[in-house]
């Protein structure tokens, strides 16, 4: 749950997530230093920290996570769930999907950001075929 924060008061302890990254969001505008995330599994306290997220030219969406972090996510799931993504956005968590192995479902409202995951699934996939 990204944003915990707002209902810590109504969530038992688990397993905090601290993702400490450049503020500079590649379009113009600056966010937080930081994002929180909570999870029902687990205790204590989890920092990634991901300074040279990406380039602005690899910027894909204003709120991009990367891979290596959402797979770390994921990863705190049973390998039979299937993840789902309410707002897919650029497709990061499906890449992640992708390269665990794992099943996946997204929804986006933007058609524009449906195409943007669309292309960028397919060539994960296709560089996935690479390496088996």
């Amino acid at each position: 749950l990204w944003g915990f924060q707002h209902f810590s008061n109504n969530l038992d302890t688990g397993t905090i997530l601290v993702w400490v990254k450049r503020n500079d969001n590649g379009f113009g505008t600056f966010l937080s230093d930081a994002d929180t995330a909570w999870f029902n599994k687990g205790h204590g306290v989890y920092c990634f920290r991901d300074m040279s997220m990406y380039s602005n030219k690899d910027k894909l969406h204003p709120t991009q996570k990367p891979v290596p972090l959402m797979m770390w996510c994921i990863k705190k799931s049973k390998t039979t769930d299937t993840v789902l993504d309410p707002f897919l956005g650029s497709g990061t968590t499906a890449v992640a999907c992708e390269r665990l192995n794992r099943k996946w479902i997204g929804i986006e409202i933007s058609e524009d950001y449906c195409q943007i995951a669309k292309e960028r699934i397919e060539r994960e996939r296709q560089q996935l075929k690479l390496f088996k």
